[in-house]
């Protein structure tokens, strides 16, 4: 199965980072909590404590945002991943205080709210997107 793929990441001697995303044939990303936690160079405890209070505070519901997939591992054991789609991983760039996480919600700011703001036609035809990059 096709995860989909996000990547922020800040060149080197560069302010601004770089968003590579590819969504699946759901139009959906789907990343672990060492995934988002790389992304937004912060702990993992941030990210895990974050995804604890926005479902104890029903912002988001479990079962939309979170599956399960289950995995073999080299010896034969299995292990079960838990993945969070793009509806959380947008929620917690509002939340987590990383340098990452804030020039990401700058990135979606430039990409999707000034478009629409300037009432322009934002069509996304998510066969085609592979790449943006903020620059």
């Amino acid at each position: 199965m096709n995860y989909g793929h996000l990547k922020i990441e800040q060149p080197l001697g560069k302010l601004r980072i770089r968003v590579n995303f590819t969504l699946n044939e759901e139009g959906q990303i789907w990343l672990t909590i060492p995934e988002i936690a790389r992304n937004f160079d912060c702990f993992l405890s941030a990210v895990y404590t974050n995804i604890r209070i926005i479902f104890k505070n029903n912002e988001l519901f479990k079962e939309d945002v979170c599956k399960e997939v289950s995995y073999f591992d080299d010896k034969g054991q299995e292990h079960i991943m838990t993945l969070y789609n793009l509806d959380m991983i947008l929620t917690l760039a509002f939340r987590i205080k990383s340098y990452r996480a804030r020039e990401f919600r700058k990135w979606i700011r430039k990409t999707v709210v000034t478009p629409i703001q300037k009432k322009e036609i934002l069509l996304i035809d998510t066969s085609k997107i592979s790449t943006t990059n903020y620059s």
